[in-house]
């Protein structure tokens, strides 16, 4: 199971790095002078917008507090604080890493795990960099799941997987989707 995830990892992260390159075109839609679809920027200009339409929109308590979550796993993960890091994600992502166990997995085992996903960490310093720029801009939810949406610090637009997991927001996801 770990090898598995650990290769679907890889690929994804690969993924992750070619696709702002990928697509192309625009939304035939001009916004200059106009409102935008739904008042919102991220349906403009997602080509992903299967995010962007999830769910509805959480109240600002649950926006707020995925935010604080999300720019602390964001900030640790580039800084390879991997317990840092560990300590934002829900359980099943934990599992993911380590792999299923019997009863409570720790941090070190979490933190371990991370870092040899990470490695060689120069070569992933760019797929972990924090994007984020300040607090996330809206975030749909749906039962306990939720996207963060933001606006990142390199001009492009991201969603990060998030769960409500025992009355608290936590990061379901590694790495952030480009929108």
């Amino acid at each position: 199971m770990r090898i598995r995830w650990s290769a679907s990892v890889a690929v994804a992260s690969a993924i992750m790095v070619l696709l702002p390159g990928c697509g192309g075109g625009s939304d035939s839609t001009s916004t200059t002078g106009t409102a935008q679809p739904s008042g919102d920027p991220f349906i403009a200009t997602a080509q992903n917008k299967a995010i962007v339409h999830f769910g509805n929109e959480a109240p600002l308590e649950a926006l707020q507090e995925a935010s604080i979550v999300l720019q602390k796993s964001l900030e640790a993960r580039a800084k390879g604080d991997f317990a840092g890091q560990c300590s934002t994600l829900n359980k099943a992502t934990v599992e993911e890493i380590v792999g299923p166990g019997q009863g409570q997995t720790s941090a070190e085992e979490c933190a371990t795990g991370l870092q040899k996903l990470a490695e060689p960490l120069a070569k992933t310093k760019k797929i972990r960099e924090d994007t984020l720029q300040g607090p996330i801009g809206e975030m749909r939810v749906k039962g306990n799941r939720a996207y963060a949406l933001y606006h990142g610090t390199d001009g492009r637009d991201y969603a990060m997987l998030m769960e409500l997991e025992d009355g608290k927001w936590k990061v379901a996801a590694l790495v952030t989707t480009e929108l």
